[in-house]
C-alpha cells in the first residue's frame, strides 16, 4: 500500500510538472501525505517520499503563491534531510531542494532564510564529488541563491559569485547537449548577467544575457513547461539592451517574445501575471521611443491585468503596483488627461508604503513617486506635491550607492523637480540645486545611452531658467550647447525629438532677446517648425511647441514688420490655446501669450484685436488652475488695458480685484518673510494703481479698501499671526487655542530657515527640505483653521481685509485727504474725502478739481 501511494504521488507530481494541471498537484500532495503518514520512522524510503512531498508543495507555491505551501515544502525537505544518511548519494540533491525552497522564502523579507539557503547549498555542492553528474546542478543552485541575496542587499560580490559559480557549472556540464537541464542553466546564467547589468549598465553584461537566454529558448521545445519562462527572460534582456543601445529592432523583438510567453502559458498559472507585467513594461518603452499612443493604452491594460492576477502575499505585488502607476503617469504625460495623474500618485504612494526599509527596490519606487508628484504639481500647482516629490527623490539618491546604474536617473529627476519648483518660487537656491544634479546625471551617463538626450535637454532647460534670473550670458550659451547635443544624440523618428527641438528653439529665442542677433531668432523659428512638423496631433507637447513658435514669430514681426510673421504667430498661438483643455495648468500661460501678441499687433483705430486681447487676459486671470504669477500678470494686463482703453468701464474694478487677490497667493505664509518680500517687489505699486482707477470711477470706498489691503501685505500677515483671539475664545476656546498655537509656529517658521544650502551634505539638505514641508503643512493648517472660524456665525470676516465700513468706524468725523502716487501718472492723485458718523461710505467733494495726470502708455508684463 505504501509503495503504491509513493509511486502514484510521484507520478502525479511529474505529470503536473509536464502538463501544468493544478488538480494533479493537489492530488499528488494528498497521496504523498498519506504515504508519509503510514511510513514508519527509519524506513529507507521515507526521505524519498518526504522529498517528493516537498517538491509537490513547492510546485503549488510557485503556481499559486500561497506561503503556507512553501512552509510545508521547507518542513518536508528538512525532514527528508534529517532521514537521509550522510553517505547517501541522494543527500546532495535533497540539500539542494531544501536550499532552493529557502530561496523562495525571500518573499517573507527574512534575510536569514536566504543566508541559510546559501549555507545549505554550499554544503550540497561540497558533498557532490567532482565528476558526479549532479555537481553542475549543485553549483547552479548555489549561484541562484547568491543572485537572490544580491537582489535583496545589492552586494556586488554576491552577483559576481553567482555568475562565476554558474559559469563553472556550465563548464563542468558532463551530459550531452540535449540534456534537459542545460536550457535551465543557460537561462539562469543569463538572468544573473541581466541582474548585474541592471546595476552596472555594462553593455557586455546585457549582450551576454541576450545570447545565453537565446540559447535556452533555442534548446527548448514549445511544449516544454519552462519555454514560456525562457522566452519571457529573453524579452526582458532584449528590452534592456534596447534601453542601453537604442536599437528599435530589439524592443520590437522584446514585445513579440513577451506576447509569445503569454500565449504559451495556461490561464491560472502564477507566471501569467509576471508575463503581463513584463509585456506592459516593454510596450511602455516602445511608446517612449516611437510615441504610438496605442502602446501606452495596451501597457495600462497589461499592468492592470497583472495586478489583478497576482496573489496578495506575492513579493512582486509592490513592483506590479509601481509599474501600473508609471503607466498611468506616461498616459497623463502624453494626453494631459488629469484622470491618469490622479490614478498614478496614489498607486505609487501605496507601492512605497508597502515596501519595507532596506529593500533594494525602494529607491526606484521613491523616484517614481517623486516624478508623479512633480507632474501633478505642474498640473495643479499644489506646493505640497513638489515638496513631497523632492523629499522622495532625495531619499532615492541617498539610498543609492555611487556607481549604481540608476543613480544618474535619480539625479536627473531630482534636478528636474528643483527646476520645476524654481519656476514657481523664483528662489535662486532651487535652481542652484537643480543644475549640479543635472550636470552630474549627464556626467554619469555613458555616450550612446538612450537617456543621454533627455538629460542633456533637461540640463539645458535649467541653465536657461538660471540665465533668465541672473542674466549671466555663459548660462544661455551653455544651455544652447546642451540642447544642440541632445538633438544630435537623438535618432530620427524618436518620440521625444520634437520636445528637444522645441527646447533648443526657446533657448535660441532667449539669447536673441539678449543679443538681438537675428540668426538666433531665425534658427529658433526653424527648429521649432521642425518640432511641430514631427509631432503628432495627439501629442500633449504640441501645444507648447505651437506657443513657443508663436512667440518666436512675434519677435520676427517686431524685427522685420512682416505681416506674414504676425499672422502666423497669431495662428500658432490660437491653435495652442485650442489644444489646451480647460482646467490645465498651461492654459493661463497660453492665453496670456496670445493676448500679448494680439495687443502688440493691434491696429490703431481698430478694436478687434484689442478686444480679443482683453478677453484672453481676463480668461487667463480667472483660470482656477495654473501658476499664480502667470495669472497675476494676466490680471494686471487686463486691468491696465481696461483702464487705458475703457476708462469708464466698471469691469476695471473686477480686474484689479482679481489681481490684488492673486498677490496674496504669490506671497503666502508657506514662504519665509524674506521670500515674501522678494516676491512682492515687482507688484508693490499695484494697489496704488488700483486705487487710482477706483477714484477715477468714483469708488472711494474700493480705493480705501485696496490701499489698506496693499499698505504692507507681509506686515499684515505678521499682525494676523500676533492678533489676540479673545472674541473667538469666548465662542470656541479649543479653536482659538489651535489658531494661536499654529500662528506662533508659522511666525517662527517664516524667519528661521536658511536661504542657501548648496555646500551642505545631502543629509543636511534633506533636513532643510523637511523644514520646508513642515512649514507648508502649517500654512495649510492655518487656512483650514480660518475656514472653521469663518463658518461660525458672526465670524464670517475673521482675519480678512477690513471693508470700507469697518475702516470708517476707527476714524474721526470730518474730511480726510488721500494723496495717491502711481507710476502710471506724472502727478499725484489728490482726492479729498468726507464722511459723517452716521454714514458708512466716504464721498468725494464735488466742487474741488485738480489737474488731470498726463496719460502714459502701458507696459504689458
Amino acid at each position: 500500500m505504501r509503495d503504491e501511494l509513493s509511486i502514484l504521488g510521484l507520478s502525479l507530481y511529474l505529470r503536473s510538472e509536464q502538463a501544468g494541471i493544478a488538480a494533479d498537484i493537489d492530488e499528488a500532495i494528498s497521496v504523498l501525505t498519506k504515504a508519509v503518514l503510514i511510513t514508519r520512522e527509519g524506513h529507507p524510503d521515507l526521505h524519498a517520499d518526504l522529498n517528493s512531498l516537498g517538491l509537490s508543495y513547492q510546485n503549488r507555491f510557485i503556481r499559486a503563491g500561497n506561503v503556507s505551501d512553501l512552509v510545508e515544502a521547507i518542513s518536508a525537505f528538512q525532514r527528508a534531510v534529517q532521514h537521509t544518511p550522510t553517505n547517501n548519494p541522494a543527500m546532495h540533491s535533497e540539500l539542494s531542494n531544501l536550499g532552493l525552497s529557502l530561496i523562495h522564502f525571500q518573499r517573507t523579507n527574512n534575510l536569514s532564510h536566504i543566508t541559510e539557503s546559501i549555507a545549505i547549498l554550499r554544503k550540497a555542492a561540497t558533498l557532490t564529488p567532482v565528476g558526479h553528474p549532479g555537481r553542475p546542478g549543485s553549483l547552479s543552485n548555489l549561484g541562484l541563491s547568491l543572485m537572490r541575496r544580491f537582489e535583496r542587499l545589492g552586494d556586488m560580490v554576491d552577483i559576481g559569485g553567482s555568475i562565476s559559480t554558474q559559469e563553472l557549472a556550465l563548464k563542468l556540464q558532463l551530459t550531452p547537449i540535449d540534456d534537459a537541464d542545460l536550457p535551465a542553466r543557460f537561462n539562469s546564467l543569463g538572468a544573473a548577467y541581466l541582474t548585474r547589468f541592471e546595476h552596472t549598465d555594462a553593455l557586455y553584461d546585457i549582450t551576454k544575457a541576450v545570447a545565453l537566454t537565446e540559447k535556452a529558448v533555442d534548446l527548448t521545445s514549445d511544449d516544454h513547461p519552462n519555454k514560456s519562462s525562457y522566452i519571457n527572460n529573453l524579452g526582458l534582456s532584449l528590452k534592456h539592451r534596447f534601453l542601453r543601445a537604442g536599437n528599435v529592432s530589439d524592443i520590437d523583438a522584446a514585445v513579440r517574445a513577451l506576447r509569445k510567453a503569454i500565449d504559451l502559458t495556461q490561464d491560472g498559472h502564477i507566471d501569467v501575471s509576471t508575463w503581463y507585467n513584463n509585456l506592459g513594461l516593454a510596450l511602455m518603452r516602445r511608446f517612449e521611443r516611437i510615441g504610438d499612443d496605442a502602446d501606452v493604452v495596451e501597457a495600462i491594460e497589461m499592468h492592470e491585468r497583472a495586478f489583478e492576477l497576482i496573489p496578495e502575499s506575492h513579493a512582486d505585488r509592490t513592483g506590479w503596483l509601481t509599474n501600473l502607476g508609471l503607466a498611468y503617469l506616461r498616459r497623463f504625460e502624453n494626453t494631459g488627461d488629469p484622470t491618469y495623474i490622479e490614478k498614478s500618485v496614489p498607486t505609487l504612494q501605496k507601492a512605497v508604503d508597502l515596501t519595507p526599509k532596506g529593500r533594494v527596490e525602494l529607491p526606484s519606487l521613491l523616484n517614481s513617486l517623486g516624478v508623479s508628484l512633480m507632474r501633478r504639481f505642474e498640473l495643479a500647482g499644489d506646493l505640497s506635491d513638489i515638496g513631497d516629490a523632492i523629499a522622495a527623490q532625495q531619499r532615492a539618491v541617498q539610498l543609492t550607492p555611487d556607481g549604481h546604474a540608476d543613480l544618474p536617473r535619480w539625479l536627473a529627476n531630482l534636478g528636474n523637480s528643483f527646476g520645476v519648483r524654481f519656476q514657481r518660487s523664483s528662489t535662486l537656491m532651487d535652481i542652484e540645486e537643480a543644475i549640479p544634479a543635472l550636470q552630474r546625471a549627464v556626467q554619469l551617463t555613458p555616450d550612446g545611452h538612450t537617456d543621454l538626450p533627455s538629460r542633456l535637454s533637461d540640463l539645458g532647460n535649467a541653465l536657461s531658467w538660471r540665465f533668465e534670473r541672473t542674466k549671466n550670458p555663459s548660462d544661455i550659451d551653455e544651455a544652447i550647447q546642451s540642447h544642440r547635443r541632445a538633438v544630435k544624440e537623438t535618432p530620427n523618428g524618436h518620440a521625444s525629438l520634437p520636445g528637444w527641438l522645441s527646447n533648443l528653439g526657446m533657448a535660441l529665442q532667449i539669447r536673441f532677446q539678449l543679443t538681438n542677433n537675428s540668426s538666433d531668432n531665425d534658427e529658433a523659428i526653424s527648429v521649432i517648425e521642425r518640432a511641430i512638423h514631427l509631432a503628432p496631433e495627439s501629442q500633449a507637447g504640441l501645444r507648447s511647441y505651437l506657443s513657443n513658435y508663436g512667440l518666436s514669430l512675434q519677435d520676427r514681426f517686431k524685427r522685420t514688420a512682416q505681416p506674414t510673421a504676425r499672422d502666423a504667430a497669431i495662428l500658432a498661438l490660437k491653435k495652442a490655446v485650442i489644444l489646451t483643455p480647460e482646467g490645465h495648468a498651461d492654459r493661463p500661460g497660453n492665453l496670456s501669450n496670445l493676448a500679448c501678441v494680439l495687443c502688440r499687433t493691434s491696429v490703431p483705430g481698430s478694436d478687434e484685436r484689442l478686444e480679443e486681447s482683453i478677453s484672453h487676459f481676463k480668461s487667463a486671470a480667472t483660470c482656477i488652475v495654473g501658476p499664480p504669477e502667470v495669472r497675476l500678470k494676466a490680471a494686471t494686463n487686463w486691468a491696465r488695458l481696461q483702464k487705458q482703453h475703457r476708462p469708464r468701464d466698471p469691469e476695471i474694478i473686477l480686474a484689479f480685484d482679481t489681481a490684488l487677490c492673486l498677490i496674496a497667493l504669490i506671497a503666502g505664509l508657506e514662504d519665509t518673510v524674506g521670500g515674501r518680500y522678494s516676491r512682492l517687489q515687482g507688484v508693490s505699486g499695484l494697489p496704488l494703481e488700483a486705487a487710482a482707477a477706483a477714484f477715477a470711477l468714483s469708488r472711494p470706498d474700493k480705493a480705501l479698501e485696496w490701499l489698506e489691503q496693499g499698505r504692507c501685505l507681509v506686515w499684515s500677515q505678521l499682525s494676523e499671526l500676533r492678533t489676540p483671539f479673545d472674541s473667538l475664545h469666548s465662542v470656541n476656546a479649543a479653536l482659538a487655542k489651535s489658531i494661536t498655537y499654529v500662528a506662533k509656529k508659522l511666525e517662527n517658521a517664516g524667519s528661521s530657515r536658511t536661504s542657501s544650502y548648496t555646500k551642505m551634505s545631502l543629509s543636511e539638505k534633506i533636513s532643510i527640505e523637511n523644514e520646508k514641508r513642515a512649514h507648508l503643512t502649517l500654512a495649510r493648517k492655518w487656512d483650514e483653521l480660518l475656514a472653521s472660524a469663518r463658518a461660525i456665525p458672526g465670524f464670517e470676516s475673521f482675519l480678512q481685509p477690513s471693508p470700507c465700513s469697518a475702516l470708517m468706524q476707527h476714524l474721526p468725523d470730518g474730511p480726510i485727504v488721500v494723496i495717491n502716487v502711481t507710476k502710471m501718472s506724472t502727478k499725484p492723485d489728490v482726492t479729498p474725502l468726507c464722511w459723517y458718523q452716521d454714514e458708512t461710505n466716504p464721498f468725494m467733494f464735488p466742487y474741488l478739481t485738480f489737474p488731470s495726470p498726463r496719460r502714459t502708455s502701458i507696459t504689458l508684463i
